[in-house]
């Protein structure tokens, strides 16, 4: 009896993940999938792997932006984007201690917002595409709300 119930359980979240996959591809998002299994380390968390390809996407839209800004709003952009992976497995280390895990996922979530601004300004000046800097500034809003809830959560972990 319980094999059945777990079956349609199982059925049930398979048709809601299917129906949410269909109305992100409606909205125009891309849908990304990262296989669920059990976290024993920060390269496990969503959170950290999203962040991780997005700061490997933002060096390579940056090797496109003009020599001059070499120095300034291509290191800033290098750097906020890759403080989240980074700080994200710092605090993973620390996580025993709440108050410090809970202090570099603030750090992490204010790269977030940092890579935002980095990505106007980019826009701004004509080295990024609307389009792109719509996708961009999506992708870092869905990884500032996994942050919130890792902050709330956390403790299942």
């Amino acid at each position: 009896m319980r094999d059945r119930e777990a079956e349609r359980q199982g059925c049930r979240e398979a048709k809601m993940q299917r129906s949410r996959e269909e109305a992100e591809k409606q909205r125009g998002r891309e849908v990304t999938k990262f296989e669920k299994k059990p976290i024993k380390t920060y390269r496990d968390l969503n959170v950290y792997q999203q962040s991780f390809h997005l700061a490997l996407e933002i060096y390579q839209i940056t090797t496109t932006f003009p020599e001059e800004e070499r120095y300034s709003l291509v290191d800033q952009m290098r750097r906020a984007s890759r403080s989240i992976p980074a700080n994200l497995a710092e605090g993973w280390a620390k996580r025993r201690h709440e108050k410090i895990f809970k202090r570099h996922l603030v750090d992490c979530l204010g790269s977030c917002e940092e890579m935002k601004i980095w990505l106007e300004f980019g826009m701004k000046f004509n080295y990024i595409e609307e389009d792109k800097y719509t996708k961009l500034t999506g992708k870092y809003a869905e990884i500032g709300a996994m942050l919130s809830s890792l902050a709330q959560k956390w403790q299942i972990f």
